[in-house]
């Protein structure tokens, strides 16, 4: 998961500033978010069907060889739309990765354990959010954007080479699976309808402060590099969290911290369009990351344990496609709230809607969160 995940944190970042650096209006950088999620949208739910038969292993290296392909092609045709054709082979890729490591730890972990691995796996995923904009940040500063793109391949195919090696050691499929749960069967479930639905605003706020931070590090004429290490502090705060996360589920309930983190989120996101100089973005970087530390960790845990038995590939999915759908609608949407009103809506409308994922996470009146 590491490997990939450092090439497609720093693939983001080094999209978003060669649009910037093109001359792309921010409604046109708001567009590649949704370009990159088009395919998750679209497979997302097979991908997790798939690996439930089949086992992950040889659709990773696939994906991998997806990302691959898309991180290369800014390199010989540097145009817009050469770029969004990349973020939507990058969106393949995220697709087929998210899932099924998501759907590994789950299946690779005892009970009482999964609140430990989850919380790990989400560290792990909050350190390439420090490697990846890093890598991307020096090596724009250094060879220029589309050399970058160069500088980034090898970490992509690496992957395949993991995967040829060691991919043996990856559980393997159930091809008798039973039917999957459908989305309709699953919005029919209140319980689950509340998870998705604050999954989803976890997976808008990790999706949009990476491409808020770079526009408004943009507009302070910042360079490449200090943007990179401005969204590196949001991962090592997430990182700080993550160590405490599983202390912190066993005493409270999974929603409850949940709505903790997004009210910690939206005060940050609230104080981004106020930030004068880099070291005010640096503050509400690590405010963010203190307060999305242990979002997409716990919003897991809580859909895996709804999960059908022997499903848990489907139960991903479903996940990841429904956090799709809010991501493809969200970025351009805010994009077009931006060009309307100035850069300071889009991230106070996020704000308002972590507020509100706060408030539909609250425990039944008459029930006390444990």
């Amino acid at each position: 998961m590491f490997v990939p995940f450092v090439a497609m944190t720093g693939a983001r970042v080094l999209f978003v500033l060669y649009a910037l650096n093109l001359g792309a209006s921010p409604f046109a950088v708001g567009l590649l978010a949704t370009a990159t999620q088009i395919f998750p949208l679209l497979l997302s739910y097979p991908a997790g069907v798939l690996q439930d038969r089949f086992g992950a292993r040889w659709l990773l290296a696939a994906a991998a060889c997806s990302g691959a392909f898309g991180i290369s092609l800014p390199y010989f045709f540097p145009s817009m739309p050469v770029i969004y054709v990349a973020c939507a082979f990058c969106g393949v890729w995220s697709a087929f990765v998210i899932v099924q490591t998501q759907a590994l730890v789950g299946m690779l972990s005892p009970p009482g354990e999964l609140a430990r691995n989850f919380s790990h796996y989400t560290l792990w995923a909050w350190s390439t959010q420090l490697f990846g904009p890093l890598i991307a940040g020096y090596s724009i500063d250094a060879f220029g954007h589309a050399s970058t793109c160069l500088v980034l391949l090898p970490i992509a195919l690496l992957t395949v080479l993991m995967l040829a090696v060691w991919g043996g050691r990856l559980p393997g499929g159930a091809r008798c699976a039973g039917q999957a749960p459908s989305l309709r069967g699953a919005l029919a479930d209140r319980q689950v309808l509340r998870v998705l639905a604050a999954s989803g605003a976890v997976q808008l706020s990790m999706e949009l402060f990476p491409f808020f931070v770079p526009l408004f590090g943009h507009a302070l004429a910042l360079p490449a590099s200090t943007i990179g290490w401005l969204l590196g502090s949001s991962s090592i705060a997430a990182v700080l969290v993550c160590l405490l996360l599983p202390r912190l589920t066993a005493r409270y309930s999974e929603e409850r911290l949940l709505g903790l983190c997004f009210l910690g989120s939206a005060f940050a996101f609230s104080m981004l369009p106020l930030a004068p100089a880099a070291a005010w973005l640096a503050v509400v970087c690590v405010l963010f990351g203190l307060g999305m530390g242990g979002g997409q960790a716990l919003s897991t845990m809580l859909m895996y344990k709804r999960a059908t038995p022997g499903q848990p590939g489907a139960a991903m999915g479903l996940r990841m496609m429904t956090n799709s759908a809010t991501r493809v609608t969200g970025p351009p949407l805010m994009g077009f709230i931006a060009s309307l009103i100035g850069f300071a809506g889009a991230p106070w409308t996020t704000a308002a809607i972590l507020v509100g994922s706060a408030w539909l996470l609250r425990p039944p009146q008459g029930r006390k969160p444990r």
